[in-house]
C-alpha cells in the first residue's frame, strides 16, 4: 500500500512524504523518547506489521549493529523531516540543502538542560528536531521567559553572526528534545561555500535579536512609567 506523512501546524497541512512497500517508521519517538512528529495516514488499502516498543527494544539491547543502524536511520529522517519544515532549509538551493543538513549532528537532551548561556559564546546554530526549548534571560528572580521554541526552530544565531556572548539562555522545556547541532566552525566554512546560508541565518539574528529586545523592554518597563 502506500501511506502519507504529513505534519499540520496552524491550520496549515504540509506534506513530508510517502511511505510504500519496504518502508518503516515510529522510530522517532522510540529513539528520542517524545510525542510524534508527525501523522501518518492511509492513502490506500494497506498492509502495516507492528513490532511493539518491548519487543524492539530488547532486540536493539542483544545487538549492537542494529541499534546503529535504527540511530543512523533516525537521523536522516529527521533531517529529511527539516528540510521540509524549516524556513532556514526551505530557502536554499537543493546543493546547499543537502551539504547543510548532512553537516548537523544531532545530540539528546533532558528536561533542564541548558544549551546556550547567557553571556557566554554559543558553540553554533542549533535546530529543534522534537521537544520544546525555552529562551530566557536574567538569572535568579531577574529571570524573563522570552519564547518558546518548537521543532523546525533555530537558535544560537545571534551569537554565531555577530561572534559573541549569547543575549540569552536556551534551556530543555519538555521532557527530552533532540537537537541538531551544526558547530561554529563548520558553519563558517559552509557560509563561504553557499553565502544564501549566511543571509538566511542573518536575517534570523537581526529578527530575534529585536524580538528579544522588544520582550526585554515590555518586562522591565517600571510600573510609574505606565499611562493609565
Amino acid at each position: 500500500g502506500v501511506l502519507e506523512v504529513f505534519r499540520e501546524e496552524d491550520g496549515i497541512r504540509r506534506r513530508l512524504g510517502y511511505l510504500r512497500s519496504g518502508s518503516f517508521f515510529g522510530e522517532m519517538a522510540l529513539v528520542t523518547r517524545s510525542p510524534r512528529f508527525a501523522t501518518v495516514q492511509a492513502l490506500e488499502s494497506s498492509l502495516v506489521l507492528c513490532i511493539p516498543w518491548n519487543l524492539l527494544e530488547s532486540m536493539l539491547g542483544n545487538d549492537p549493529a542494529l541499534a546503529d543502524e535504527l540511530a543512523r536511520y533516525t537521523r536522516m529522517r529527521l533531517l529529511q523531516n527539516l528540510l521540509a519544515t524549516s524556513p532556514l532549509f526551505r530557502l536554499l538551493p537543493k546543493d546547499a540543502k543537502l551539504a547543510v543538513a548532512a553537516a548537523f549532528n544531532p545530540e539528546f537532551l533532558q528536561q533542564g538542560d541548558i544549551v546556550v548561556h547567557e553571556g557566554k559564546p554559543s558553540a553554533g546554530l542549533y535546530l529543534v528536531a522534537s521537544g520544546e526549548v525555552d529562551i530566557i534571560s536574567g538569572h535568579g528572580k531577574e529571570r524573563i521567559f522570552l519564547a518558546r521554541l518548537n521543532a523546525g526552530d533555530v537558535f544560537g544565531e545571534i551569537s554565531l553572526i555577530r561572534e559573541s556572548a549569547a543575549t540569552a539562555t536556551v534551556q530543555v522545556h519538555s521532557p527530552t528534545a533532540v537537537l541538531l547541532a551544526l558547530h561554529r566552525e563548520t558553519f563558517q566554512k559552509l557560509a563561504v561555500q553557499f553565502p544564501d546560508l549566511l543571509s538566511h541565518v542573518y536575517a534570523v539574528a537581526v529578527e530575534r535579536s529585536q524580538t528579544t529586545e522588544r520582550a526585554k523592554s515590555e518586562v522591565s518597563l517600571p510600573a510609574e512609567d505606565l499611562l493609565v
